[in-house]
């Protein structure tokens, strides 16, 4: 019985199996885009679930004589992802490091107030790292 670990991030997707021991047995690595031309910071949500699948049957595959039997994800939690009602991504995922809206931050913050914009985002509305 082994176990596996995905890290779903922003530029790329690892998986890690361990036995029961802790001992590693099989790492995997596979990258996607995140920028493109207009400076955003984005993912095809499609290519990120396709690579997830990849490491994940890799993993399997090396996996075999000791079958994985748990799986731990961890992933960025302030991207956002337009879903259509039947869960299909309409649109990019916008990642938090994405600043093309910078500009109409102030404009938010000053309609809606800094706490408010807080209460609804969890976010204080700083200017985003790149």
């Amino acid at each position: 019985m082994s176990y596996l670990g995905l890290d779903v991030g922003t530029t790329l997707c690892r998986g890690l199996a361990v036995s029961e021991t802790g001992v590693a047995l099989a790492r995997i690595q596979r990258r996607y885009a995140s920028r493109d031309a207009s400076g955003g910071c984005q993912l095809d949500a499609r290519a990120v679930w396709d690579t997830a699948r990849r490491v994940i049957a890799q993993a399997a595959d090396l996996t075999r004589s000791d079958p994985i039997s748990a799986l731990a994800i961890s992933a960025s939690g302030e991207a956002v992802l337009p879903l259509s009602l039947e869960g299909q991504p309409l649109a990019p995922c916008i990642l938090g490091a994405d600043v093309r809206g910078a500009g109409y931050l102030e404009r938010v913050r000053e309609a809606l107030g800094a706490e408010r914009l807080y209460d609804l985002t969890g976010r204080l509305g700083g200017q985003a790292s790149v």
